[in-house]
């Protein structure tokens, strides 16, 4: 089948729904590895199932017939498909796999393993196990092919309308045909672009699945790429980035919109430039030394906004030479850390702040400020939120001490325990204090030492040094142990409020401010 040009069969294959499903697990149907993984929903998988049942038309696959050897995924549905002698003609499957990876998994005996879904009887409607015993009367859905297991389980249930009930339910999936409608070409491009077009409706295909889908060849896998992107970024304290924000980067230095991601122009970007990947992966790096550098930001779990890692992807390298340009980005990390920058931010907003960071890493002054309103503590503590992150990434600026007035290792602690590195001074308080929850009731500490640690800041006998390294002083001290929490809690608020002043005022995003100086 050389040089086929691209064709479509006069009219589709119509088959049983069984054939197809045992084609795909003896590998005669291949699942190419561009395909995304199974993203439905229970309640998409159960509607699914009902239309089977009800002899609903659920859709036509769509099957890609060539000569092309492509790599194929080993398991769908949790279930390991048969590896198959590939013949010279092979058949890829394009369209269908959510829904039949939903129906192997459905249908499909796993040995000694409960079955995934059942068919509750009495209800008439399908369920997927929460409990345990199952009840008697819920038939497994992976003795629907099965006569022996079914005859069984039917000879269990000793109710005449249960059993007609499971008879039905067994006919109606084993008589359900579907049409499969074949493309023939080896036009890869042809095909993926068929792919693109399908995958459009339905449940909808992530920008890293359909980028890698449009520009995959028989040399060529974004998948890979990706998957090399990220353990390369991981080996550098960046582990966990959404690939989408690698991608995202990509069109950054191909000067494609950032925030409107478009699979056709990214796809033709990699396609001239085969190594971007690589480039971005780099960028990314850099970006990640220069914000844990200046900023004290050493991994995901710390960053404020995924996106201040990208955009200063495109800018770190044209910085790293010039004092100026990379105390000017720090300035503008902060200030979109404070003001919410990017929970507001849309592609003209983007294209903006790309451009000023462009002007800011060569050195050009820029004039950035906070209002009051954005700096303000907020009430309660989420270590989610950008401005919670901010918090803590003031406090980090502090260099605090462990019990044994050691510094805290912050790379490690941010990376090893995320939010729980985040401790309560507080926590024992005989009536309700709002405040018990807000920032200010927290401290940087290893979650197993913090009772420890927490005891010798407030034993009295403490450094003033060790204090200032908590955002502590002697009078926070002194309300802590007459358990005056109110007073504790409203000192150590503003304690932070003017640690956090000061830290704007270094970067030039507030004006002098009065607030009490901890450091």
């Amino acid at each position: 089948m050389n040089s086929l040009s691209p064709s479509y069969l006069a009219e589709p294959v119509v088959s049983y729904l069984q054939k197809v499903l045992e084609e795909i697990r003896a590998g005669v149907v291949l699942i190419p590895r561009f395909q995304r993984d199974p993203v439905w929903k229970d309640s998409q998988k159960l509607e699914l199932l009902r239309s089977v049942h009800s002899g609903i038309p659920i859709g036509s696959l769509m099957v890609w017939r060539t000569d092309h050897d492509l790599e194929t995924v080993s398991s769908i549905g949790g279930f390991r498909l048969t590896p198959a002698i590939k013949p010279a003609s092979k058949q890829y499957l394009l369209d269908g796999l959510q829904r039949m990876s939903t129906l192997i998994d459905a249908l499909t005996p796993l040995g000694d393993l409960t079955a995934s879904t059942y068919f509750d009887l009495e209800e008439n409607d399908f369920v997927f196990p929460r409990r345990k015993p199952i009840p008697a009367t819920w038939m497994p859905c992976d003795i629907i092919f099965d006569s022996v297991r079914l005859i069984s389980f039917q000879r269990q249930l000793n109710d005449d309308e249960l059993i007609r009930k499971s008879e039905h339910l067994a006919s109606s999936f084993r008589n359900y045909k579907l049409p499969v409608i074949p493309i023939v070409s080896d036009d890869l491009e042809f095909v993926t672009k068929a792919f693109q077009r399908i995958n459009s409706g339905g449940t909808s295909m992530s920008d890293v699945h359909m980028v890698r889908a449009l520009t995959y060849t028989e040399s060529f896998d974004l998948g890979k790429k990706l998957e090399s992107a990220s353990q390369k970024l991981a080996q550098n304290g960046w582990e966990g980035l959404d690939e989408k924000y690698i991608l995202a980067t990509m069109r950054a230095l191909s000067k494609l919109s950032i925030s409107d991601p478009n699979a056709d122009q990214l796809s033709n970007a990699i396609k001239s430039n085969p190594h971007l990947t690589e480039e971005a992966t780099a960028a990314l790096i850099s970006a990640g030394k220069f914000l844990e550098d200046a900023c004290g930001v050493s991994c995901t779990s710390v960053l404020p906004y995924s996106y201040q890692l990208v955009l200063l992807a495109a800018a770190t390298v044209t910085a790293s030479s010039r004092n100026s340009g990379r105390r000017g980005l720090a300035s503008w990390f902060w200030y979109t850390s404070y003001t919410s920058f990017f929970v507001y931010a849309r592609s003209k907003q983007m294209r903006g702040s790309l451009a000023l960071l462009g002007e800011i890493a060569d050195g050009s002054p820029v004039s950035m400020k906070i209002a009051e309103s954005d700096k303000q503590l907020p009430s309660k503590f989420n270590f989610n939120s950008a401005r919670s992150k901010a918090f803590c990434l003031a406090l980090g600026r502090l260099n605090p001490r462990d019990i044994w007035g050691d510094l805290i290792d912050l790379p490690d602690i941010w990376r090893s325990f995320g939010s729980d590195a985040m401790q309560r001074i507080v926590t024992d308080i005989p009536f309700n204090i709002d405040a018990v929850d807000g920032p200010e009731n927290r401290i940087i500490s290893y979650p197993k030492s913090s009772e420890d640690l927490i005891g010798h800041l407030m034993s009295g006998r403490c450094s003033l040094e060790e204090l200032k390294s908590h955002a502590l002083d002697e009078l926070c001290v002194g309300y802590y142990r007459e358990g005056a929490w109110d007073d504790f809690l409203n000192h150590r608020r503003s304690l932070i409020n003017g640690i956090e002043d000061k830290l704007l005022m270094d970067f030039k995003l507030l004006e002098s401010a009065g607030r009490p100086d901890v450091t």
